[in-house]
């Protein structure tokens, strides 16, 4: 038997919404995580689920602070999902982006379990975890309403800069009182 500490997940993501970005010329569709870990307490995995009746090729992309570390292609058989444990791709980064790049609309999810033993331990023995969907469009602007720095808790706001060219990014945060840049 295990108890969980902590944990987050997501809402699912509706099919209309599985039409990501095209890059363009390509007809192939992007979908972008900024966050992953596969260091210390880490354990990061990449989620891929094909809801179609064609074979989806995908091709992922694993960047760190020093650039591309890894690239690892996956084929996702018609209505059927496939599992990539980053921390086998990626070992020992406190920062992995991942950028996932398909022929076929696909969905894609982010899970994340952390504990300090997490080495000897399954995901679903670990203190806590979280899932997020990716993005399937660059934006200059983003909004996130959930975050807490009291009692406790830590929060990080993740950005993934998938252009060429760097990206100038201006953060304000706001509460109940006032709004802080």
């Amino acid at each position: 038997s295990y108890e969980m500490k902590g944990g987050h997940s997501n809402i699912g993501t509706p099919m209309e919404s599985v039409s990501p970005k095209k890059n363009l010329g390509t007809g192939r569709t992007i979908t972008d995580f900024p966050e992953g870990a596969t260091a210390g307490e880490f354990d990061t995995w990449i989620l891929l689920c094909n809801p179609n009746k064609q074979e989806a090729n995908t091709q992922l992309v694993f960047t760190t602070a020093q650039g591309i570390a890894a690239q690892k292609e996956v084929k996702v058989p018609p209505l059927s999902r496939r599992t990539v444990h980053l921390n086998e791709i990626v070992p020992d980064a406190f920062e992995v982006a991942t950028e996932i790049t398909s022929d076929a609309p696909i969905v894609a999810e982010r899970s994340m379990y952390w504990d300090p033993n997490m080495k000897n331990l399954q995901p679903y023995e670990a203190r806590g975890g979280h899932s997020s969907s990716g993005s399937s469009s660059p934006a200059k602007e983003w909004f996130l309403a959930e975050s807490s720095t009291g009692g406790g808790f830590e929060t990080y706001v993740l950005v993934q800069n998938p252009q060429d060219a760097s990206a100038h990014v201006v953060a304000t945060f706001m509460n109940a009182e006032r709004v802080a840049a």
